[in-house]
């Protein structure tokens, strides 16, 4: 019951919930200890990082669709980042063995399919939402190399906190984002919030030829690949231009998080300080530095440890992988 209670989408059920956590959990493991097939280490590298990236975002989504906390997500969120950065350099450690010259200007998310497009713009969203400002240079980095300056949507998100990004009308998907860039340059509030509307009316059916599109009806027993459908760029835009979504009621449109983006207050040492030094640790390493740690896993409650000491992990925790904060 409390689990149904503090879900955010209808289709997702405890069970369900539990079973793909595990999966993507022994999925990690899994790939920790084994090697694919390819032809070179490098090549085998790219393609463990590349799994390990979707298997990080495919639970943050789930995450947040069964409800966790919001203050723990801001954490996960980082975390999600550095697997897509972790991606990167392992795909241009191949590139360049193929002795691709561009090989610093590949991108973990491709602008040439629009599902991977999208998750740049739900990355974008999250780092707003979650008051992750401090995340979107080094989303942006990961992204500029191959597609700075390709769209406009993409440009004109990033603006709201990134000097200096490129001048385009260009859009990569013409459907459904033209509405996004009606949300930014509408003259009123009232057609800001139709264009809103309408966006979220039509988000759902344009991804219609992607594989996850109606994955909420594939599920069978515990097993499927439903994570939750989510625009989080949408919600974004409603909280970086002040709208009034009170009467805005669609499944997609994250409303607890834009609640969460209005009324979150920074404290002093906040991890989105650009003067706050918080060390991470995963579970299994060696304590770097003596203190108070605390992990989204063990929900955020402080231990103390001492440099030198093995981290440990907490067991059956849904967050997954262990990982320890360390804030000065």
């Amino acid at each position: 019951m409390d689990f149904d209670k503090k879900k955010r989408q209808q289709f997702l059920t405890e069970t369900y919930y539990s079973n793909m956590v595990q999966e993507i959990e022994n999925s990690r493991v899994f790939w920790l200890s084994n090697f694919p097939e390819s032809d070179s280490k490098a090549e085998g590298e790219s393609i463990k990082a590349s799994i390990m990236a979707r298997n990080n975002s495919s639970l943050f989504f789930l995450q947040y669709t069964a409800g966790m906390n919001l203050e723990i997500l801001r954490y996960k969120l980082e975390d999600l980042i550095i697997s897509y950065e972790v991606y990167t350099e392992k795909l241009k450690d191949f590139e360049k063995e193929l002795k691709n010259m561009d090989f610093n200007s590949v991108s973990p998310l491709s602008f040439f399919e629009r599902s991977q497009y999208e998750k740049v713009l739900q990355l974008v969203g999250l780092c707003f939402l979650l008051h992750r400002k401090d995340l979107l240079l080094r989303l942006a980095k990961l992204i500029d190399p191959s597609y700075y300056g390709w769209d406009a949507v993409y440009e004109e998100l990033l603006a709201y906190q990134l000097e200096g990004r490129y001048d385009t009308e260009d859009l990569r998907f013409y459907e459904p984002y033209q509405l996004l860039i009606d949300i930014m340059f509408n003259d009123s509030d009232e057609e800001r919030l139709s264009a809103l509307s309408e966006y979220l009316l039509v988000w759902y059916p344009s991804f219609k030829d992607e594989p996850w599109h109606g994955s909420h009806e594939r599920i069978i027993g515990n097993e499927g690949s439903y994570f939750g459908y989510w625009s989080f760029e949408a919600g974004a835009l409603a909280f970086l231009n002040e709208l009034d979504d009170s009467n805005i009621d669609h499944m997609v449109y994250p409303k607890d998080l834009v609640k969460f983006a209005r009324e979150f207050v920074p404290f002093e040492n906040d991890i989105s300080n650009p003067s706050t030094k918080t060390l991470r640790c995963e579970a299994g390493q060696i304590c770097p530095k003596t203190g108070e740690w605390y992990s989204p896993a063990n929900n955020m409650e402080k231990r103390h440890f001492n440099q030198g000491d093995v981290m440990p992990e907490i067991k059956d925790s849904p967050w997954g992988l262990t990982i320890w904060y360390l804030t000065e």
